[in-house]
């Protein structure tokens, strides 16, 4: 892999990240765009689901944290989730700041909703007949893949090695996932003019070498813009 040398700036001093590995893959590509999130979020007419999605494209949450959110774990005053550690799928409280992330006034507006329809703590009841308990990683992978269709959208960079699996009559292989509306969150979240650091607190990486490591590349339409703006002599 090659390798790039970063230096970034803070108030006081500077932090240098040097020999960053940057990835095989573009993932530049690898994200929705502005009017594909938009057509994604149309398609959710419900209210839970849309909660859901505005989750993971607001807030970077990944699917089992959104799976397995209490009421308790957000902060509705000031409009805040707190996360838990997760070892396989146990679940490991912690009062951390570094699991705190900022939830959006759209995403606040649903939840709101659900918390009131709600008759459990979770906050996200599994719609399933046989289970009384929260909605499943696997049914939160089924539900963005029905919408993702819905609205019409596929895979930037379909998986090449997925394990296929059916739910119903719908396929889920090479359609969107939880886990591509992650990484829009945080693409979209730099592409706005959102700090690298923030955005390393935003997806809750351990070192920023790994939040430049998969989002420190601009796509070749962000750099053919910038390169526009700033070649003018």
């Amino acid at each position: 892999m090659d390798t790039q040398e970063f230096v970034i700036t803070k108030r006081q001093g500077t932090v240098e990240v040097t020999n960053v590995k940057m990835p095989k893959n573009d993932y530049s590509k690898y994200c929705l765009t502005e009017d594909e999130v938009k057509r994604l979020l149309e398609a959710a007419t419900n209210p839970r689901d849309r909660a859901m999605l505005l989750l993971m494209l607001h807030s970077a949450l990944r699917r089992m944290e959104v799976a397995n959110l209490r009421v308790e774990d957000i902060d509705w005053k000031r409009q805040l989730v707190h996360l838990s550690e997760y070892k396989g799928r146990e679940r490991h409280p912690k009062n951390d700041e570094e699991l705190t992330v900022p939830i959006s006034d759209k995403c606040y507006e649903c939840l709101t909703f659900v918390k009131d329809k709600v008759k459990q703590n979770w906050l996200f009841v599994s719609h399933h007949k046989k289970r009384y308990t929260h909605i499943t990683p696997a049914e939160i992978n089924h539900l963005v893949a029905l919408l993702g269709k819905k609205a019409g959208l596929t895979n930037p960079i379909p998986p090449k090695h997925v394990k296929r699996a059916k739910m119903g009559d719908y396929e889920l292989y090479g359609k969107i996932n939880p886990h591509l509306l992650r990484h829009t969150c945080i693409r979209l979240y730099l592409k706005n003019g959102g700090n690298i650091r923030m955005a390393q607190k935003l997806a809750r990486h351990s070192n920023i070498g790994l939040t430049l490591q998969t989002y420190g590349s601009p796509s070749i339409d962000d750099r053919v813009k910038d390169y526009r703006n700033v070649v003018k002599w």
